[in-house]
């Protein structure tokens, strides 16, 4: 009950604390560890083993920080904490999960959908009254609007599950609850996130449909996409965001390269990563904070980035992208461990969804795999 009600806090905490959620998630690895101790780490052998791949999958990416470390002689501080708590975290909370009951772990990732209605609520105060762009806590608008909408799919996903004795009022609030979280990632207007809402609605199809019945399928697919392009429509601001997207990518080709924009310094940032990486194929910088060091001293002299972009107000330390991030700070072992760990549960999670198991299974089957695909979208 501890770890359900310890994972229903996670997701509101990581949205809106910088501090609160490595807390969280040490508290969380150690009930984890006395709940192993406790059974005596009954099936967790068997267990390992039939989730051999994800397993292996996670340690690639502690390998290659590990290894890159040990090529520069200094461990990867931040990089390596985090791919530690990714490796062991993923593990040991894996293994203490089949000791709750699922009914338990259902209102545990209910709490992803009431932190997306709390935090669209967040998200209205800070718009109004002018719903000026917000300035979210804790995370940048980007990440803040794609992490609300991972919740609002998740919210609606869980529709497909029963975990009240009043299916009707729990229908209704969950799909309230998947409305106001995705009204409040139209609110923070990032556009990146619905690159991923094709892929969301095509795990939606095949959780509630089934491709089987491709020609339903192919009509729910298209009533849901449609939906989707009239809320995005519906929004004036998201309209000229996006046309302001079209304009920037025409606007900073050739001799304006170095133009200061949204895209245009995306495009900045990720030419500078291509470039570390071909200096350092294998290593890579070492570690993720020299990151905005090497850009200042080697990528601007180049000409690579412009001074917008290594100015002393208006600095980036990271390109906008985790697979180019890891491919400059770790090298080619880096960039292909974050990738197994975005693609390899996506196996398991597709077979769930394909197979004749009881509807709860297929339901976290199927947020499982938008999570890992959303993250591939949006990264």
């Amino acid at each position: 009950m501890i770890l359900a009600l310890l994972l229903a806090v996670q997701p509101f905490a990581n949205l809106n604390s910088s501090k609160t959620p490595s807390g969280l998630f040490y508290v969380t690895l150690a009930v984890c560890l006395i709940l192993l101790v406790q059974r005596r780490f009954a099936g967790a052998g068997q267990l390992t083993r039939d989730y051999q791949w994800v397993v292996a999958s996670f340690s690639v990416l502690l390998l290659a920080v590990a290894g890159s470390s040990l090529y520069y002689g200094d461990w990867a501080g931040a990089n390596g904490e985090g791919a530690i708590r990714l490796f062991f975290g993923f593990w040991v909370v894996l293994l203490a999960l089949t000791y709750v009951p699922y009914r338990y772990l259902q209102w545990g990732v209910m709490g992803i959908a009431v932190a997306g209605v709390i935090s669209a609520a967040v998200v209205l105060t800070l718009t109004l009254p002018d719903f000026v762009r917000p300035d979210t806590p804790a995370h940048n608008a980007v990440t803040y609007g794609n992490y609300m909408a991972y919740m609002a799919v998740v919210a609606a996903y869980s529709l497909g599950w029963q975990q009240t004795r009043w299916p009707r009022a729990e229908r209704v609030l969950k799909a309230l609850a998947a409305v106001i979280s995705l009204a409040g990632f139209v609110l923070t207007q990032t556009r990146s996130g619905w690159v991923a809402m094709p892929v969301f609605v095509l795990v939606a199809v095949a959780l509630f449909v089934g491709w089987q019945q491709w020609r339903r399928a192919l009509v729910a697919a298209m009533v849901m996409l449609a939906a989707l392009v009239a809320v995005f429509a519906s929004s004036d601001i998201m309209r000229d965001r996006a046309v302001l997207a079209y304009d920037e990518v025409v606007s900073c080709r050739d001799s304006n390269y170095l133009e200061n924009s949204s895209i245009c310094v995306r495009l900045q940032l990720y030419r500078a990563s291509v470039d570390m990486f071909v200096q350092h194929p294998l290593a890579g910088l070492g570690d993720g904070s020299r990151f905005q060091e090497t850009m200042v001293n080697d990528s601007h002299p180049k000409g690579l980035v412009g001074d917008f972009v290594v100015g002393v107000d208006d600095y980036f330390g990271e390109p906008h992208n985790d697979l180019l991030f890891m491919l400059a700070s770790f090298g080619l072992p880096g960039f292909m461990g974050l990738l197994l760990v975005y693609l390899v549960p996506c196996g398991y999670f597709l077979k769930r969804l394909g197979q004749v198991i009881p509807q709860p299974a297929r339901v976290a089957a199927a947020m499982g795999l938008a999570l890992c695909l959303g993250f591939w979208c949006s990264v």
